[in-house]
């Protein structure tokens, strides 16, 4: 996911840097649909684990200062959610600029600024090995 949000990014990039295009000739449109596609499907998944089949949700809310607290469970409870959802609302805000309707060339700067918004708020909020709540990048037996 990581990997066709940088690529969308740099797509992104190179269409604001080369403004001035004819209006049927938006760049990779199809790059920019799938990458919000493939995203909401990824969201959706995380949050039928969250909501669903993950007990960590309600264990913290059980005892919500205990949880707050402790920094892995506040991560996973609280942190993780909120800056996923803030990273896709930015996406999608990026995507929507994107397909106004506005002259064409103006809507790439902001475009460029949902989906930069999107990728930072994403990096920090995936749990990275090395850190107290880090997790394995690849496991290889669950």
């Amino acid at each position: 996911m990581l990997s066709l949000g940088v690529a969308v990014l740099l797509v992104r990039w190179r269409a604001w840097r080369g403004r001035g295009r004819a209006a049927g000739q938006e760049p990779s449109a199809a790059l920019d649909k799938g990458f919000i596609v493939a995203l909401d499907i990824q969201v959706g998944m995380g949050l039928l684990l969250y909501l669903v089949l993950s007990p960590l949700p309600r264990l913290a809310l059980q005892d919500i200062g205990a949880a707050m607290s402790d920094g892995v469970t506040r991560f996973y409870s609280v942190e993780h959610a909120f800056g996923m959802s803030v990273a896709l609302i930015a996406a999608h805000v990026g995507y929507a600029r994107l397909r106004s309707s506005s002259p064409p060339g103006e809507h790439y700067g902001s475009a460029l600024l949902g989906q930069a918004v999107w990728l930072f708020v994403t990096l920090g909020s995936i749990p990275w090995p090395g850190l107290p709540y880090g997790r394995p990048l690849l496991r290889l037996f669950f």
